[in-house]
């Protein structure tokens, strides 16, 4: 929904895990932390938007990346201080505080790469500000990285007998905040960190009200629907 008056987009979702940014997501033989078919096409070949690609071919990190062997995972969002295949240019789902979206589906409602928004957990009231650092498909809403997921009080763990990430809640009990252009774009941040998502954020918040006025408020649209 968009709140009319202020633009703001909110709805209530599930929430998956994204650990795309982080270097150990992907690998040649698929024993990353996300299974390859999360970013593959139907005929198995990892696509160019999920991990970095030199050329024709999807780039094996060297052994002075943080992942040897491994693919490098991307994040749609771009830290410009680093190069394209530097793990440092995409945002690490440990170290920041990222929610997804899928696609360009609010780009018309002002919506880009880099805005911020409130994540907020109904079951235990707990929140944490985020930024909008990946995409993902059209059809799917309701994601977000591992530290987002560790703030909001939600499970996440690695599975001993896969070696993949788990967690999350599959209820529709989280709700998402996005504050339209109140970011710097795609490629305007040059280095980021969960401070600096935080501070944004709360700057970002100042022209809407409170964390708890805004919360209860669009809570109460919500319930109305």
């Amino acid at each position: 929904f968009q709140e009319n008056g202020t633009g703001i987009i909110f709805y209530k979702a599930d929430f998956d895990l994204d650990a795309d940014g982080n270097p150990f997501a992907y690998h040649p033989k698929n024993i990353g932390l996300l299974h390859n078919a999360n970013g593959s096409d139907k005929y198995g070949v990892i696509l160019p938007n999920v991990v970095v690609y030199v050329g024709s071919k999807p780039y094996i990190q060297k052994p002075t990346d943080p992942a040897p062997g491994y693919y490098l995972s991307m994040t749609s969002l771009h830290l410009q201080q680093f190069g394209s295949t530097d793990a440092r240019r995409y945002v690490h789902p440990d170290s920041v505080t990222y929610f997804v979206l899928p696609g360009n589906k609010f780009t018309n409602q002002g919506v880009r790469v880099g805005d911020l928004g409130l994540v907020y957990n109904t079951l235990n009231k707990k929140y944490a500000y985020a930024i909008y650092a990946d995409s993902g498909p059209g059809n799917i809403i309701g994601e977000g990285s591992t530290l987002l997921a560790k703030k909001l009080g939600l499970t996440t763990r690695i599975r001993p007998s896969t070696g993949r990430i788990v967690g999350g809640i599959d209820t529709g009990d989280i709700l998402y905040i996005v504050f339209p252009r109140s970011g710097q774009g795609q490629n305007g941040y040059p280095t980021l960190n969960d401070a600096q998502v935080t501070q944004l954020g709360k700057k970002a918040i100042t022209k809407y009200g409170t964390e708890e006025v805004l919360i209860k408020r669009l809570l109460g649209l919500l319930d109305n629907k």
